[in-house]
């Protein structure tokens, strides 16, 4: 049994190391853009139904240089990121704030799109894709392909915040 001890005690290191190397996305890079603001404001529960993402597989796009959602109600204090603020709600439930600046291009203008058929989000001009609704079980955000996959770019997150400052919730940086 004393000769097993130190052959078990290799196994678990190698099997340690291993999961450290390959089960942990830590060495993604999710600050690759430019810091910017975020502020985007729900005020009511009512604002949130209307321009938020209640539903699993929801997404919705903030740009407020280009004021999209053409009718949501920015205001001076309203800021959406380098790119454009991606707000999703993954599979679970659960809400995710994205910018919607590819990581690979670095451009405010080249801003990463939805795809529901593939539960994904790719980049018009690179073709990198990000998992946005957490299916492949990584964390949100993370390259799924293309460059992004290779140079292990992921989308800048952001946080949401529910009943912060007396507001439903909030998107923030």
């Amino acid at each position: 049994m004393l000769r097993r001890l130190p052959t078990a005690l290799q196994l678990f290191v190698a099997l340690m190391a291993a999961m450290a190397a390959g089960g942990c996305s830590s060495d993604i890079n999710f600050r690759r853009i430019p810091y910017a603001r975020v502020y985007v404001a729900f005020t009511t529960e009512g604002d949130w139904n209307v321009y938020g993402a209640p539903a699993a597989m929801d997404s919705r796009r903030f740009i407020r240089e280009d004021r999209v959602p053409a009718d949501y109600p920015y205001s001076e204090l309203s800021f959406t990121g380098y790119g454009g603020v991606l707000l999703t709600c993954d599979v679970y439930g659960v809400n995710h704030v994205f910018d919607l600046a590819c990581p690979v291009e670095r451009q405010p203008q080249v801003r990463v799109v939805v795809d529901l058929d593939a539960a994904l989000a790719r980049c018009p001009k690179c073709g990198s894709t990000y998992d946005v609704f957490n299916v492949n079980g990584g964390e949100g955000g993370s390259p799924m392909g293309g460059m992004a996959a290779e140079e292990r770019y992921g989308l800048t997150r952001y946080n949401m915040v529910y009943g912060a400052d007396g507001r439903y919730a909030l998107l923030t940086h």
